[in-house]
């Protein structure tokens, strides 16, 4: 017996799967066109003050992107608050921005997504011993996070 299929179950088997495997390339397809996967050629950046930190790193990010092809426009801005509130704002055309940690709650922007987190920005806090006795009835602030009663 040939271990090879004879010719008309060979047809049988192509005409079989072919409409499923052409069903299959089409559908694959139809799902490129619609989803888009590539990413997109040409972003805006929302940064910060011109000689500030966010701005360096701004015009970093848009030196190596460009070598991928992906042009950025920088947008000056007066820092995180204003960033946030442009990417809240559809219209204003920005497509990402740098925002300090914490400044957005994230229940409240559920179509904003972070990529990371590039650094950590200390918070200095100076208080008095005889206010933290009085408000939190205890001579030391040991976290940020307060309950107010």
């Amino acid at each position: 017996m040939s271990q090879f299929l004879p010719l008309t179950q060979l047809r049988y088997a192509i005409s079989t799967a072919a409409p499923f495997v052409l069903l299959a390339v089409g559908l694959l397809v139809l799902a490129y066109l619609v989803l888009d996967p590539t990413p997109p050629a040409r972003v805006t950046l929302a940064t910060g003050v011109p000689q500030g930190a966010y701005s360096e790193f701004g015009q970093r990010y848009a030196q190596r992107l460009k070598r991928h092809g992906i042009q950025v426009e920088l947008r000056n801005t007066q820092g995180a608050a204003e960033n946030l509130a442009l990417l809240r704002d559809p219209s204003s055309g920005v497509d990402l921005a740098f925002v300090q940690g914490g400044a957005a709650e994230p229940a409240a922007d559920e179509h904003l997504m972070s990529l990371g987190s590039m650094f950590h920005e200390p918070v200095w806090l100076f208080y008095r011993t005889d206010s933290a006795r009085r408000l939190l009835k205890q001579p030391r602030l040991d976290r940020l996070a307060l309950s107010v009663r």
